[in-house]
């Protein structure tokens, strides 16, 4: 009745393949017919409808994909549906070659050398959507001027809108000028990453239509090739990563991007001439040892298009930036708040410790508060700050614990060291569940230890936490709007839910 060699199934981390995999199967309880026998009737995986099915592939590898198409007719043809290779990523030579004689399209092609790259693709129709190519020497400029020349060309078939190049700074800048002309004049791109731009203007200007919308630039620094993208591509950018560029920042045209929604970036006096724009994704850093820029805080404080916002800093400085986005006039309409910040609730001032509790209030629409601390006591007054007054839309609130450098040069387990299932029985979130329905409690610890031996862990309640998977801690079962690591480990009447 069943396939000799079924599809390879992820369940709990693991694969269930071969023999195994034919004993793998949705049970479905019946009503019993007696007081002595109850019916299991078995459901196959390849019972389920075509629709169940690739939910079920999309978890799979490419090379998982190839070998599932021997298991039977249904998933010789279900493994090379478009809805699975859209997302797939190709990383290796023989999977390739496989991919473009029978996948009808692929989402990416990464880390696959040039040399094997160049002659497998110039013989395909495949749709490729993603590249990724390594450029180190003159043989490596060669066969990348010969794909982009490949993939630009309207009749190949190969329409390409997303390019990560990774360019060797020892290229002479007249070898790697040949690339950036070719990136340039190339058509229809829509997602661009690259590094090590050039170190003077030998580009001129082509009658190039306008289509870039993300643009990633993986360097301290930048040059002609990445001003003269934003010259080009005004009209149309979308999301601007320059994260790791802390001078020479293009404000000026940066503040000419009237569709720019997404901004990653590190702090600066320009980041004011962008209030205007529709920003709704930030992602801001500043130095462990500089202040805010007064240009930094204008802009949080204006900007009124803000849903998403992080903000990277030492908790000597996230307080002024936290207390202007707290006045703008995104406050009522933000959504989710990322603050990567270092606090330490137990050791920091009253200041510093109360800083995220006196702005909470001010975000009404806050639906995720992720929040960086020392050390692993839950932070007490955060908890009670949580309320559907405070925050009537909060469904999410993320504490990553990171680890101090006293228990780092400490051998021993710390004093100080709190085990999650005993704080699960703590009064503060038994009482922060119970204020709070709706709400998931997510702590991810940066470092983790062992139990002291806690009672509760002896008594062996709450399964899951003893396992390292991080999950949602909530007072409710998993259900529409929930994340899947949804665990419910309160009761609705506020006694802790003894559930593995």
């Amino acid at each position: 009745m069943y396939s000799s060699a079924l599809v390879l199934v992820r369940k709990r981390g693991g694969f269930l393949s071969g023999s195994s995999c034919r004993n793998f199967v949705l049970r479905r309880t019946s009503v019993a017919m007696d007081s002595e026998a109850m019916v299991e009737p078995e459901i196959s995986l390849l019972s389920l409808p075509d629709d169940a099915l690739l939910a079920v592939l999309a978890f799979l590898s490419p090379r998982e994909l190839f070998a599932c198409r021997v298991a039977c007719r249904r998933l010789r043809d279900l493994c090379l549906h478009q809805h699975l290779w859209r997302a797939a990523s190709v990383e290796s030579e023989g999977v390739l070659r496989a991919a473009l004689a029978l996948a009808p399209c692929i989402g990416t092609i990464a880390k696959v050398p040039m040399e094997a790259l160049e002659p497998l693709v110039s013989a395909s129709a495949c749709t490729v959507s993603g590249l990724e190519l390594s450029v180190y020497g003159e043989k490596s400029v060669a066969l990348a001027l010969a794909l982009l020349s490949r993939f630009s060309a309207v009749s190949s078939g190969l329409r390409l809108t997303k390019l990560t190049l990774h360019l060797s700074s020892c290229l002479p800048n007249a070898t790697a000028s040949l690339i950036f002309q070719a990136l340039y004049a190339f058509n229809g791109l829509q997602d661009l990453t690259f590094d090590n731009d050039l170190d003077s203007a030998v580009l001129g200007e082509l009658e190039v239509l306008p289509s870039l919308r993300k643009l990633i630039l993986t360097s301290s620094s930048t040059g002609a090739f990445f001003n003269l993208m934003l010259r080009t591509h005004f009209a149309t950018l979308e999301d601007v990563d320059i994260s790791y560029l802390k001078t020479d920042v293009p404000w000026s045209s940066l503040a000419s991007l009237s569709r720019l929604r997404s901004l990653t970036c590190y702090q600066g006096e320009g980041l004011s001439h962008l209030a205007a724009l529709p920003i709704a994704h930030l992602d801001i850093s500043i130095e462990e040892d500089d202040a805010c820029a007064p240009g930094a805080l204008e802009f949080l404080s204006k900007a009124s298009h803000l849903r998403t916002v992080k903000l990277s800093a030492t908790r000597n400085v996230i307080k002024a930036p936290l207390l202007a986005l707290g006045k703008s006039l995104s406050a009522p309409t933000l959504e989710s708040l990322d603050v990567n910040g270092d606090y330490d609730f137990r050791w920091a001032g009253v200041a510093t410790m109360v800083t995220p509790v006196l702005v909470l209030s001010k975000f009404l629409s806050l639906k995720s508060l992720i929040l960086t601390i020392n050390n692993e006591p839950l932070p007490e007054d955060l908890l009670q700050a949580v309320s559907p007054t405070s925050s009537p839309c909060l469904t999410m609130l993320e504490l990553h614990v990171k680890e101090t450098l006293e228990l780092w040069f400490n051998d021993s387990e710390s004093e100080t060291s709190l085990c999650l299932h005993e704080a699960v029985h703590g009064p503060f979130v038994l009482d922060l569940f119970v204020r709070n329905p709706r709400l998931h409690l997510r702590v991810v610890e940066w470092y983790r230890y062992y139990c002291k031996d806690c009672s509760w862990c002896w008594w062996g309640c709450h399964a899951r936490l003893h396992r390292e998977a991080v999950v949602s801690l909530s007072s409710h079962s998993l259900g529409a709007g929930c994340p899947l690591d949804c665990y419910q480990v309160i009761k609705s009447g506020g006694r802790p839910h003894a559930a593995g």
